[in-house]
This record gives structure tokens, sequence and C-alpha cells, in this order.
């Protein structure tokens, strides 16, 4: 079975799993904590993060139906 839109899945996973790691390190340095801080900041750092996977399961969903080109 051919692996359709595996190497443009695994390429966004790694994109976007590296920009969730730096959104974490920056808030540690930053806050003294990943998840702490103000709600603004708690609530604003989950919406991003939860967006990010948004992000990976449409695209990954459009590269597997083909509407977008596979690397």
């Amino acid at each position: 079975m051919p692996a359709v839109g595996l190497s443009l899945s695994v390429i966004l996973y790694l994109s976007l799993s590296f920009i969730g790691f730096i959104i974490l390190i920056v808030r540690r340095y930053t806050l003294q904590g990943e998840l702490g801080g103000s709600n603004c900041g708690r609530y604003g750092a989950a919406a991003f993060l939860i967006s990010l996977w948004f992000v990976y399961v449409t695209v990954a969903g459009l590269g597997t139906y083909e509407v977008i080109p596979d690397f």
C-alpha cells in the first residue's frame, strides 16, 4: 500500500511539535513554569497549542485526500 501523505504528515508533525516545544520553553524561562501565570496567559497558551493540533489535523487530512501536493 502506498503511504499517501506520510511525508507531509511527518514534516508537519515535526515542525508543529517544534513550535509547541518552543512555546513551552519560552514560558518556562519567562514565567518559571510551563502552564503557570495569569489566566490570560494560561488560556492563551492552551488555545495556541490546541490550535496547532487543529492545524495538523486539517493539513494532514488535506494532504491525505491530495487537496494539497505531497512532498
